[in-house]
């Protein structure tokens, strides 16, 4: 590459090379962003009147734009090229909606399901059970006037004070949440780029960019399934499987009067026994989605990424990805570059003439141009 520029550009440019590990790990790239600082310090005040650009490969690309987190620094960097350089991305994930609204929704599923059990069990014997007939049309009244009388309490001394409760948990979860949230969105995202120009150049059939777009679409699965949609879709399939007999159902109303109707006995399996049942089935899907989305979190975004253990609860509030091009930065210009080196091409993109070619005239036109 060294001999492809200075063909190109002439004996006007000199290189400087910054020595890092080039592990695949994030405090890799911050450290070697620091370095990166300090070399570039150095290069300015040795070289005050000359354009200095920064020329990264692969994940170098981030360590260049990290590096890029001094302002004073920007203001003497005149461009940074990037070769095939998948940028680390975090986007905010709705915490609200994982971490509470499901369970509430749950909770008053269940708390309606147990009413409704309760008023089966104590409202239906009086219509039928021989031993309360006698009891008259008015006593019958005044039990099933004293249950919802007792049902109405249970709301007002129970269920209105845990919603009250909830909203109060609810606020320091979200608070929480944002906070683990913001620690790893300010680690990880690449600082704001106002000032310095990126090129962005990209051999076609990268692998690497391949690779992460397979591990992104693997990693979202579990979170499609926890979406509105997704646990519907889950709870109709359960209850239908239920109904035609494919899924046992867990939980069988027992029924307290044996001389019920058929109709009576098929009514309470599709409104009590299969509406329980499949509660349970959901309740048992939420633990294994949950578990889910932690084990895919590590497996596809935490560990190919180069992040560490410790920040793997705070990595579950954020959605981790790699783009193409860095999103904070504001001026930026994409090259998709058909490679002449084809199959597993990513790191013989320094070597590409094509590549070559276009970074040559990239650094020209910034070179010339009139301050």
């Amino acid at each position: 590459m060294r001999k492809a520029l200075a063909d190109r550009l002439g004996d006007r440019i000199t290189f400087e090379t910054l020595e890092w590990s080039g592990a695949n790990t994030h405090r890799a790239r911050r450290e070697a962003a620091q370095k990166l600082r300090a070399q570039l310090k150095d290069s300015i005040a040795d070289h005050p009147l000359a354009r200095h650009f920064l020329v990264a490969h692969s994940h170098g690309g981030n360590v260049a734009l990290y590096a890029m987190a001094d302002a004073t620094l920007r203001q003497h960097v005149d461009g940074i090229a990037c070769l095939n350089s998948p940028f680390l991305c975090a986007l905010k994930r709705n915490t609200k909606q994982f971490m509470l609204e499901i369970f509430a929704w749950m909770a008053a599923y269940f708390v309606l399901l147990f009413m409704a059990y309760a008023v089966f069990h104590v409202l239906a014997p009086l219509s039928t059970d021989p031993d309360l007939q006698h009891l008259g049309l008015l006593a019958q009244i005044g039990i099933g006037l004293g249950f919802a009388a007792a049902l109405i309490l249970l709301i007002f001394l129970v269920i209105v004070p845990g919603l009250m409760y909830g909203r109060t948990l609810e606020e320091r979860v979200a608070s929480w949440a944002s906070a683990r949230r913001a620690a790893i969105s300010q680690d990880m995202i690449l600082p704001p780029n106002p000032d310095v120009p990126v090129l962005c150049a990209w051999t076609a059939g990268d692998e690497v960019i391949s690779s992460f777009g397979l591990l992104d679409a693997l990693a979202n699965l579990p979170y499609l399934a926890l979406s509105f949609v997704g646990l519907l879709v889950s709870f109709v399939v359960s209850y239908g499987l239920q109904a035609f007999g494919v899924f046992p159902s867990l939980f069988t109303v027992p029924l307290v009067d044996p001389t019920l109707t058929p109709f009576v006995r098929l009514l309470v399996r599709f409104v009590l026994d299969y509406p329980i049942s499949t509660g349970i089935y959901m309740l048992a899907l939420l633990v294994g989605l949950f578990s889910a989305a932690v084990l895919v979190n590590l497996m596809f975004r935490v560990l190919p990424m180069g992040i560490g253990f410790d920040k793997l609860v705070d990595s579950l509030f954020v959605r981790l990805s790699v783009t193409v091009t860095p999103v904070t930065s504001n001026h930026v210009e994409f090259l998709d570059i058909e490679s002449e080196h084809g199959f597993l091409g990513h790191s013989k993109a320094y070597s590409d003439a094509a590549v070559l070619a276009e970074l040559a005239r990239w650094i020209s036109a910034r070179s010339t141009r009139p301050e």
